[in-house]
Parts: C-alpha cells; structure tokens; sequence
C-alpha cells in the first residue's frame, strides 16, 4: 500500500515530467502570411483563390475573367496555387499559378495574367500546362 504523501509525490512528479517533455506553448512559432508583395498582389491571390471555389459554376467563373472564357470546362479537373508573389504593374500584372490534379498530382507551373477593371482585378489570360 502506497503511503498517500508518496502518492501525490509520484503524481507531482508525473506532471512535472509531461509539461517538462510536452512544453508550455512560449516558444510557439507562428508563421508569417504570405506577403504577396503589396495589397495588389494579395487581391490577385484572392482572384485566383475565387477562381477555385467557382470554377465548377461556368456564370460565377466567366465573370472572373476580363472576357467571358470559353470552354470554362477544362479548368474544372484542377486546382490553382499562387506561387510567390505577382508581379504588379499599374492595371497589369503577371503571376506564376501552381496547377494540380484536384487528386493532387502536380501538372506544372504556368504564368497568368491579369488586368485591372475598375476596383477589381480579373483574369486576362489562364492557360493551362
């Protein structure tokens, strides 16, 4: 029979242990959000992220581009990533676009472009690799 002093010295010393081995969340590191290289750029990131979510539904996807698409299909077996920051000049601007398989298969980079229409910025060109 375990004397109840050492019991809860044993316990003490348990929990001590976990805390000690688990941490106590000060030295978490959160990362940093992207950038996207300015307020622009983001708002890009935004676009293509839209474009994602809507590229199933052909009247919310068409009015993401500067001209009605086309053949709005082909876009629909893929997803689209952002890699690194637009490049953003005045109404214009590029960006590299990460495309995979919506079953995740990388297919390749390509560059998109895009122009600004009033406030917002649409897609002018999206090809696919």
């Amino acid at each position: 029979m375990m004397l109840p002093c050492l019991r809860g010295l044993l316990t003490s010393g348990c929990l001590i242990l976990t805390v000690g081995l688990c941490g106590c969340g000060d030295n978490t590191q959160i990362p940093n959000p992207p950038s996207y290289g300015s307020a622009e750029g983001k708002d890009i990131a935004v676009l293509i992220e839209d474009f994602n979510e809507h590229k199933a539904n052909a009247r919310r996807a068409s009015e993401l581009f500067v001209q009605p698409a086309r053949d709005l299909k082909k876009y629909d077996g893929y997803s689209y990533d952002l890699s690194g920051s637009p490049t953003v000049s005045g109404d214009k601007a590029t960006a590299t676009v990460k495309v995979r398989t919506d079953e995740g298969t990388d297919k390749g980079t390509v560059e998109w472009s895009f122009v600004k229409v009033g406030n917002k910025w649409k897609i002018q060109a999206a090809p696919l690799p």
